[in-house]
């Protein structure tokens, strides 16, 4: 199932009963299904050196880990 934007233009946070949240804070999810779920991790994120990431199903814990933050750098691009 695809995430949907709400009036104000935000993902939501649960998506087919799943959620997963980044030391307490809910992620907007874009897609969910059968063994996969893909989030855009909280900006709430930035600066920490580790992230205690929970996914959940219909309110309950399904799997819990502990991961390195890195920055992000996606490749430039060049139009011209």
């Amino acid at each position: 199932m695809a995430g949907a934007l709400d009036s104000s233009g935000v993902l939501a946070n649960l998506l087919s009963a799943a959620e997963v949240r980044f030391d307490g804070v809910p992620a907007p999810c874009s897609t969910a299904q059968f063994g996969q779920i893909n989030v855009q991790v909280p900006y709430t994120v930035a600066g920490n050196a580790v992230t205690h990431v929970q996914a959940l199903y219909q309110g309950i814990p399904s799997g819990s880990l502990d991961l390195v933050v890195v920055s992000a750098a996606p490749p430039c691009s060049r139009w011209w």
